[in-house]
């Protein structure tokens, strides 16, 4: 009885909504069509773009710079240890010759890279597979890492360098880069399409 009651109602209803449709259709009353809301999008600036994210990755790419600048032009004055380094890992040594040079200016070449901020993850990728190559053919081996009267232990500063150098290849180079500059660039000629 109770459904029956609920389905004559909502036949009424819908009676009603007819006529009420027929009549407005005949005085031509115009109902306002309710206009969704407008989506508002809010737009921030990634934290590394920000003052002290940017300050920060900047201090990282100079620490790395420092680093690896040092590294190269130590290469490039003392050429026959690299070349020692190079034969002892096996290379040849007119090929390890070669190598050094290219080793010198490559960390060279990335110091300089990593200062200003250009290609940031890819010079810290090639930054991190040099330490990690490093450590693996010169710094570990079948002996003990910890050596007696030394503090920390045998390749620390490598593994140090290599877990930094993950910092601009995970987050970039910041605000305080050409890569960054480039990125603003590409974004404003897309919003201005």
């Amino acid at each position: 009885m109770r459904l029956e009651r609920e389905e004559i109602d909502d036949a009424a209803a819908a009676a009603r909504a007819q006529q009420r449709a027929s009549r407005d259709e005949k005085l031509g009353t115009v109902h306002a069509v309710q206009a969704p809301e407008p989506e508002i999008i809010t737009v921030t600036k990634p934290s590394t773009d920000q003052f002290a994210g940017a300050l920060t990755l900047f201090l990282v790419r100079l620490a790395l710079a420092a680093f690896a600048a040092i590294i190269g032009w130590q290469s490039l004055v003392d050429r026959q240890a690299t070349i020692d380094a190079l034969s002892y890992v096996g290379l040849d040594a007119t090929l390890a010759g070669s190598a050094a040079w290219g080793v010198s200016i490559l960390l060279i070449v990335v110091a300089v890279f990593l200062v200003v901020g250009l290609g940031t993850r890819v010079f810290a990728a090639v930054l991190l597979a040099g330490a990690v190559g490093f450590m693996a053919f010169f710094r570990f081996g079948p002996f003990s890492p910890f050596l007696e009267g030394h503090f920390g232990f045998y390749g620390d500063r490598d593994v140090l360098l290599g877990v930094l150098s993950l910092v601009p290849l995970l987050m970039g180079g910041g605000g305080f880069s050409i890569d960054a500059h480039l990125r603003h660039r590409r974004q404003k000629a897309k919003q201005a399409n």
